[in-house]
């Protein structure tokens, strides 16, 4: 039956290579299969037409290839419902009234005529948008790829060590001490970003835990064959972290914003945005980092998970002699 083969040539095009022949003996089956039962039904051999109408029923060979391969996403589902959650917020929530309330007004006021200023600040506001989506999908595609540039350098079940989480560790140490200690004062044509004075006074923990995490890393990626190690370390850094972000709350001033045009109230709401993109922000390191805690603890040992754990009988009462 060349129509048959035809289209199980056009469905293998579609297919990876190691599993070409067993999908194709599956779906050629499949179809003589049917092909009988309609002959046995009909008490005839099925011509041309009526065959061309069995393959075409079925689907085009690039849909019936797709049903047998993994399906592929750019966030997938376990990381879509906060990767939506956090989109939300820093563009509908964050930068909107931002825009609307500090940075249209501003812009209104430093230009003699209101539709040119609109426009401008509407593009500004599209250009930010844009980044942030950016950055946020950029951000979840790499969480849902920990794989990715990743050598496996040791057995099966221990760690792996990715490049992309070496790189990640590295760059937070200059990035911090630039954002913090170097320029703790922002300049957004003539609107003034400054951090609050507990930026300053959690500088030295932050940078020593950041360079502890950094080490780590680079050590994993050395010697990735001390597994146990590894995530117990990583258990006390993650641990550190959050106890620097929980010191980060007892406050909920974490920037200010001033600019020359704008009236006491618009600089307080301007701050107050401010502050709240800094919390949405805040937030989101404390659930990258926790699901980070409980990855690295579900991959110890159970004698070391259990440690510390009464026996079954004794929890439940009873001594067993």
């Amino acid at each position: 039956m060349k129509q048959i083969d035809r289209y199980l040539r056009a469905i293998k095009f579609f297919l990876p290579k190691p599993q070409q022949n067993d999908i194709l003996a599956e779906i050629s089956e499949d179809i003589h299969s049917q092909i009988d039962d309609l002959e046995a039904e009909r008490g005839r051999k099925l011509n041309d037409a009526e065959i061309a109408a069995v393959l075409k029923k079925r689907g085009s060979p690039n849909l019936v290839a797709g049903a047998y391969l993994p399906q592929k996403y750019l966030i997938g589902p376990a990381w879509y419902p906060l990767y939506r959650w956090i989109l939300t917020l820093v563009i509908l929530l964050v930068q909107v009234p931002l825009f609307v309330t500090v940075i249209g007004p501003m812009n209104v006021l430093n230009s003699t005529a209101i539709l040119p200023a609109l426009f401008q600040t509407l593009g500004e506001f599209l250009q930010a948008a844009l980044v942030a989506f950016a950055w946020i999908t950029g951000i979840f595609a790499l969480m849902e790829r920990p794989d990715l540039f990743t050598f496996r350098r040791g057995k099966r079940d221990e760690p792996r060590t990715s490049i992309t989480d070496l790189v990640n560790a590295l760059s937070w140490i200059p990035l911090w001490i630039y954002l913090v200690r170097w320029i703790p004062r922002f300049n957004f044509g003539g609107v003034h970003l400054v951090l609050a004075p507990i930026w300053q006074t959690l500088f030295w923990p932050v940078l020593a835990l950041a360079i502890a995490a950094a080490a780590l890393r680079v050590f994993s990626f050395l010697s990735p064959t001390h597994a146990k190690f590894h995530r117990l370390a990583r258990l006390a850094v993650d641990g550190f972290a959050l106890l620097a972000i929980g010191l980060l709350f007892t406050t909920s001033n974490w920037v200010h914003v001033a600019a020359p045009n704008l009236t006491a109230a618009t600089e307080q709401a301007a701050s107050r945005w401010g502050n709240l993109t800094a919390a949405v922000f805040l937030m989101t390191v404390v659930v990258m980092i926790a699901l980070a805690t409980i990855r690295d603890w579900r991959g110890l040992p159970k004698n070391i998970q259990n440690r510390g754990k009464l026996p079954p009988d004794l929890r439940q009462g009873t001594i067993v002699e």
